[in-house]
């Protein structure tokens, strides 16, 4: 599978401005099936689970379209989730009295089950993913944009900086924000790990 790296790598080639047909179908193939389920998800988040698919449809196609402006000195999934917020953000624009910030059930957007948990565990790490799902469901959007690029995707604090354009600073005072909001809601756990 292709990830970021190797997209660099072929854009910095030039395999596709210049190159066949097939070679951008098969980079666009290669994006597509690298970076369908974060945006997705990233859309999901931002916009509620009704408008998902056709949003992520639309920001792919602005991406592809505009491929050969992406500068491969630079993280290319930096480039997208950029595309990715702008199309959310001026989407909200468009129907500024319509697009509620709904939250989502918890049990609607699920991180990821351990594998094989002690039975007596799995209710209370459940519980815990729900409460932190409450939680960042229930940050305005641009915390919850810091929080999905961070820990869902890990990107660099320079990096979320750019994308959601705010201070470096900025970013690191959000995302204490965000973490101490965690904390409150799990009852400051002592074993909580961030």
């Amino acid at each position: 599978m292709m990830d970021g790296t190797d997209i660099r790598g072929i854009m910095r080639r030039g395999n596709t401005a210049a190159g066949s047909t097939a070679g951008k179908d098969a980079l666009c193939r290669g994006i597509w099936n690298c970076y369908y389920g974060k945006v997705s998800l990233f859309v999901k988040l931002n916009l509620g689970p009704c408008h998902t698919e056709d949003a992520v449809q639309e920001i792919f196609c602005r991406a592809f379209a505009a491929l050969d402006m992406y500068n491969p000195d630079y993280a290319f999934d930096t480039w997208l989730f950029a595309i990715a917020r702008n199309f959310c953000r001026d989407l909200r624009r468009k129907n500024s009295r319509g697009v509620p910030d709904h939250p989502l059930p918890a049990d609607e957007l699920d991180l990821g089950d351990p594998r094989y948990p002690p039975p007596e565990n799995l209710f209370i790490e459940r519980e815990t993913e729900r409460q932190i799902d409450r939680t960042f469901n229930a940050l305005p959007a641009a915390d919850r944009q810091i929080a999905f690029l961070r820990f869902h995707e890990h990107l660099h604090l320079r990096d979320i900086s750019r994308i959601v354009e705010m201070p470096l600073g900025t970013v690191k005072y959000r995302i204490h924000e965000i973490r101490k909001a965690v904390r409150t809601a799990l009852g400051e756990q002592d074993d909580f790990n961030w």
